[in-house]
């Protein structure tokens, strides 16, 4: 048996205070709402949900 703690976090700072990487601000620029080809085309290169990078701990893997 194997023992797991759990924590919860939140993002340190605000929403509006995180940097969001340039590629991804230039291809915002070209998507149009209703244009339904701009917006498959920006969740194919890029998701629907952008992350840069995740960073954990203490992970277990079985």
């Amino acid at each position: 048996r194997v023992a797991r703690f759990r924590e919860n976090q939140r993002l340190a700072g605000s929403p509006d205070k995180l940097i969001l990487d340039e590629t991804v601000a230039r291809e915002i620029d070209n998507v149009t709402v209703g244009d339904t080809v701009s917006v498959v085309r920006f969740i194919r290169n890029f998701g629907s949900h952008y992350i840069a990078s995740y960073v954990t701990g203490n992970s277990l893997y079985q």
